[in-house]
């Protein structure tokens, strides 16, 4: 794993404004991975981001057992519902 290309994000994501979408809708995204990091909650997790304009795009690396990530993919507690295609989309 080449940590170089690791981005890290202290994030502030309006969680309101999301929507989950097919890997269809996202074909013309360029995906990297990101590391993202709440200093409440102990150690980061590595997600795949993309964005335009206007949209934050979010789809998981793998699967971990962390409120925030759940919170971010709308996963239901323990993520009984993981689904390593899904693509959550957040407004800017």
């Amino acid at each position: 794993m080449n940590l170089k290309k690791f981005h890290v994000s202290v994030y502030n994501i309006e969680m309101e404004e999301f929507c989950i979408l097919s890997n269809d809708e996202c074909e013309d995204l360029e995906w990297n991975m990101q590391m993202l990091s709440n200093d409440m909650s102990g150690k980061p997790f590595i997600v795949w981001y993309a964005s335009d304009g206007t949209y934050h795009y979010y789809k998981p690396y793998k699967q971990y057992k962390k409120i925030e990530f759940e919170k971010l993919f709308m996963f239901k507690m323990g993520s009984p519902d993981f689904d390593s295609e899904r693509i959550v989309r957040y407004l800017k």
